[in-house]
């Protein structure tokens, strides 16, 4: 049987992080940071914002909801049973 190739070393902080994340918690702080910031850029669109605010508004919260489907597909990769 042939020995598996080491995965390469971690390019960020974050992705050691993940792979030493094994109960979740990690993932589950940054996915209550996006849902906390979604939170408050959703009230702030709700009550209405400037036409250049609300178009910078809503980026970052198609860019929140990113981050939280990546962080999730990542975290669910390295730790696939």
């Amino acid at each position: 049987m042939t020995a598996q190739p080491a995965p390469p070393p971690p390019i960020v902080d974050m992705e050691a992080r993940f792979a030493a994340d094994a109960s979740g918690e990690y993932r589950t702080e940054l996915q209550t940071r996006f849902q906390s910031e979604l939170a408050n850029l959703k009230r702030q669109l709700a009550a209405g914002l400037a036409p250049d605010e609300f178009a910078v508004a809503n980026q970052l919260k198609e860019a929140l909801e990113a981050a939280d489907v990546v962080v999730t597909r990542v975290w669910d990769r390295q730790h696939r049973s």
